[in-house]
């Protein structure tokens, strides 16, 4: 039972990848401090931070305090968000960790192998790591990565 459990939910993560890399899917993901990748299964970014904050979640009476948007406290609170994955927009919030980074280069790099895209050109928008920048998937990676996530980026696209 425990290894089907692995088996489906390794399959489960596949196809949020995938599903996040498709050109028609506008509200992918957020990226929590710690690094993790909550797909939003096609939910607006502030949508799904509503529905989120309200739940019964530790941030959720700070959020209540702070009376803003609840896309602009999860910014506050060092989340990242990541949209419209196909051309890979990101927008990191206060701070971003370097495990929120490592997993923007991870999904940035599996991107290009799953849609079969040229990262050399393909180009991609990130915002919050110092300045906005335009840069190409293979300049991101090159500039964040890790030398693994780099030579990962190309492993599999020759």
């Amino acid at each position: 039972m425990r290894l089907l459990h692995q088996v489906l939910s390794e399959a489960f993560a596949e196809w949020e990848i995938a599903h996040a890399c498709t050109p028609h899917y506008t509200s992918a993901a957020w990226l929590k401090p710690s690094g993790e990748w909550v797909s939003l299964g096609g939910e607006v970014h502030n949508e799904w931070a509503e529905r989120y904050l309200r739940g019964k979640h530790a941030d959720g009476d700070a959020y209540r305090k702070h009376g803003g948007p609840a896309d602009a406290f999860l910014y506050l609170q060092g989340w990242a968000r990541a949209h419209r994955a196909n051309a890979y927009n990101i927008r990191f919030g206060r701070n971003p960790t370097e495990a929120q980074i490592a997993t923007a280069v991870d999904m940035v790099i599996r991107c290009p192998k799953l849609r079969k895209i040229d990262p050399m050109t393909y180009r991609m928008r990130v915002e919050g790591l110092g300045r906005r920048s335009d840069l190409t998937v293979d300049e991101f990676v090159e500039m964040y990565g890790t030398k693994e996530q780099r030579e990962a980026l190309y492993a599999d696209l020759v």
